[in-house]
């Protein structure tokens, strides 16, 4: 499911959550202005579903964990948690006792939006989601303006709450597994060390950008490689939220990678330039070059270079 984030009537609420898709800031700030900005305390929750212990979770006898979704879990997560207060460190997260910390397991073909037998490959695998509730979204980031922007050549991740809460999204977690299988061996609202696992990690900060690793690789033999790789180009897939039909987007072309593809966005980039007068966005670019936006994402983290090309 796709929400637009243009239209000015009323937004949702909806069934379940929603990762958003956006190319720019401003479209997004305009978006989180329209959304209902009311208090959202965890203890509002607490009162509320208090006769309802599932979907309550209590540590020393205090509840600090709220689950708003049982088929896709997803849950809020209050500040005093112990469990998950070495994330918010790793992750550089605000703290206090006002912010609220979200997760979500998804199915992947669900994140990625597919359909037909790409759905089905999907969903073999899930998404984990982690970030902090945002009530506004700045119109650029660390040095933004100067158009020195991100390493990896996107902007943060956002999604959307059934109660129209907007998530910035910190850590992102593709799996080897399905939901059902990663829930059964997660006794938390958010994964731990899951070294048995193959999955790929993407962890954003608002100054040092993102990061992308692999995790999973320890003890296996040679004779997975196959495996693991397969997997991994997968996930990259999925990472881009790409449904990838007949082995890329529909209306995309091939183009090589790395360094060879940095040559041609920097020639299109100044091509646009020179035509318009102003710095061509990243989606400009994509349709230039017939790509769809996720699948110029893809290609674009292969150069490792910072943007604009210049």
């Amino acid at each position: 499911m796709e929400v637009s984030l243009a239209i000015p009537e009323m937004i949702g609420p909806y069934k379940d959550d929603i990762p958003l898709e956006y190319f720019d800031s401003l479209s997004l700030k305009a978006f989180a202005a329209r959304l209902p900005d009311h208090e959202f305390r965890f203890s509002d929750h607490l009162e509320s579903h208090r006769q309802d212990p599932l979907k309550i979770l209590v540590k020393d006898r205090t509840p600090e964990v709220y689950q708003y979704h049982f088929d896709s879990p997803g849950f809020i997560i209050s500040p005093s948690f112990e469990d998950v207060q070495n994330l918010v460190r790793e992750l550089d997260l605000p703290t206090g006792n006002d912010q609220l910390y979200f997760s979500k397991l998804w199915r992947a073909g669900d994140f990625v939006g597919a359909t037909g037998p790409r759905y089905t490959e999907y969903q073999k695998y899930s998404v984990e989601t982690f970030g902090v509730r945002v009530r506004s979204v700045p119109e650029t980031f660390f040095s933004l303006d100067l158009y020195a922007p991100d390493q990896a050549g996107d902007l943060p991740r956002y999604w959307l709450t059934p109660c129209l809460k907007l998530i910035q999204i910190r850590r992102l977690r593709v799996f080897s597994r399905s939901l059902e299988w990663i829930h059964d061996r997660s006794w938390g609202p958010v994964t731990g060390d899951l070294s048995h696992v193959l999955y790929l990690q993407e962890r954003w900060h608002p100054l040092l950008w993102d990061t992308v690793t692999m995790h999973g690789l320890q003890g296996r033999s040679v004779s997975s490689s196959l495996q693991i790789e397969s997997f991994f180009r997968i996930a990259k897939r999925i990472l881009a939220r790409m449904p990838n039909y007949k082995g890329r987007p529909q209306g995309s072309r091939q183009y090589p990678i790395g360094s060879e593809f940095y040559k041609i966005v920097k020639s299109t980039y100044h091509l646009l330039y020179d035509k318009r007068g102003r710095p061509p966005l990243k989606k400009e670019i994509a349709a230039e070059l017939k790509l769809s936006s996720s699948a110029f994402r893809i290609y674009w983290r292969t150069t490792n270079r910072i943007w604009p090309p210049t």
